[in-house]
């Protein structure tokens, strides 16, 4: 069986693996997107029309009273 150690040690070995592959793929499908983009002639106005921004949620800090 494994030690902690060497368990720790695949697993970030592994998720500087999967940090690369999710990189190489936002690349690509950002590239494709691009292409769509530019072979259809979208303009800014259309995306913006079908891509909904969403305004971020302050983060409020709740304090616990019972202190």
């Amino acid at each position: 069986m494994s030690n902690a150690a060497d368990l720790i040690k695949q697993r970030d070995e592994l998720n500087e693996k999967i940090d690369t592959a999710l990189k190489s793929e936002r690349a690509t499908a950002l590239s494709d997107v691009r292409a769509k983009i530019k072979l259809h002639k979208f303009t800014l106005t259309e995306l913006r029309s079908v891509v909904k921004m969403r305004k971020r949620k302050p983060v409020v800090k709740v304090e616990d009273a019972s202190s």
